[in-house]
C-alpha cells in the first residue's frame, strides 16, 4: 500500500504506446488503479483495476477489466508482486498471471503472462516511472 497509494506513473508498453497510471487508496487495505491511454483514433480510455488485501487469508486479490481477470497474490515481497488466476476469453477461462517487478522507489515493470506448454510466457506489459503527483 505504501509503495503505490496516491502515486502517479508514466508508462511505456511493450507495444510502444504510452499510458498513465494513478493508484488511489480506496480503504485501509485496498487500491484502485486508473489506467489511461489514447487510442489510435485519439480517444482517451480509462480502465480501472482493483486490488484488495484480506488479512484473514492473508492474500491480495486483483480484479481487472470489469472482472474478466481475477487473480490472487499470497505474497508481496520487496521486489515482486505476482497474481495468478484466470482470464475470461470469450466463454473460456484461461490461466493468467500479472507480475509486478519493483525497481526501487521510482520504477516498476508489469508483465501479463499466459501459460503455454507448462511455462509462463509474457504477451504484454509495461515499464513505469514515478511522476510528480
Amino acid at each position: 500500500m505504501a509503495y503505490f497509494g496516491g502515486t502517479h506513473w508514466a508508462c511505456d508498453t511493450f507495444a510502444g504506446s504510452q499510458e498513465t497510471h494513478a493508484y488511489v487508496a480506496t480503504g485501509p487495505t485496498s487500491l484502485t488503479l486508473h489506467v489511461a491511454f489514447v487510442t489510435a483514433s485519439s480517444r482517451t480510455i480509462v480502465l480501472d483495476e482493483n486490488y484488495s488485501f484480506d488479512p484473514s487469508r492473508p492474500a491480495w486479490t486483483a480484479t481487472l477489466g470489469e472482472g474478466s481477470y481475477t487473480g490472487v497474490s499470497e505474497e508481496w515481497n520487496a521486489t515482486d508482486w505476482v497474481f495468478t488466476g484466470r482470464e475470461t476469453v470469450g466463454r473460456t477461462k484461461v490461466p493468467f498471471r500479472e507480475a509486478y517487478h519493483i525497481f526501487g522507489r521510482e520504477a516498476f515493470r508489469r508483465d501479463f503472462l499466459t501459460l503455454h506448454k507448462g511455462k509462463w510466457l509474457p504477451y504484454a506489459g509495461e515499464t513505469c516511472e514515478l511522476t510528480p503527483s
